[in-house]
Parts: structure tokens; C-alpha cells; sequence
């Protein structure tokens, strides 16, 4: 992880991005310039190429969510009616 703890979740968008941006530049050598070949390579090879990035962990975001309050936690209760 090379960003701060406020900013994982960036981590998996940035590696989103670069992937794209290297299966559009295989995708267009690929296919030549033909524009819905090229769209159809595009798509083919970055639901490989992320899904595999995705099944091996690379570029998760954990999220760690506390359910009971913490022991010096103040108690908010509303007050009693008389």
C-alpha cells in the first residue's frame, strides 16, 4: 500500500486505470484501428486481465467496520420523560 490509510480506496482505481490504459494500447496495435473491434478486444481483455487481478487480491479494499461501541465511548441516551 503505498497511499495513506484515508485513501485506499484509490488504490484499486488507479490500478483499474493502468490496467485499461495497457489492454486499450494492446487492443488497438491488435486490431488496427478498426473502432468496434477494438472496443470488443478492449473489453475482452480487461475483463481477463482485472478479473484475474481481482481473483489473486491485487488492489482490495478492506474496510473495517466496528459494531459495538468502544468501552470509553460516551453514552448519548435520550432523556427519561417524568
Amino acid at each position: 500500500m503505498f497511499l495513506p490509510p484515508q485513501y485506499f480506496w484509490l488504490e484499486p482505481v488507479l490500478l483499474a486505470a493502468a490496467v485499461v490504459f495497457v489492454v486499450d494500447l494492446i487492443s488497438n496495435t491488435i486490431t488496427f484501428s478498426n473502432r468496434f473491434a477494438n472496443a470488443l478486444m478492449s473489453a475482452i481483455l480487461f475483463a481477463a486481465l482485472f478479473g484475474s487481478l481481482s481473483y489473486y487480491g491485487y488492489g482490495s479494499v478492506r474496510i473495517q467496520a466496528q459494531t459495538s461501541p468502544a468501552a470509553d465511548a460516551p453514552v448519548n441516551a435520550p432523556p427519561v420523560p417524568k
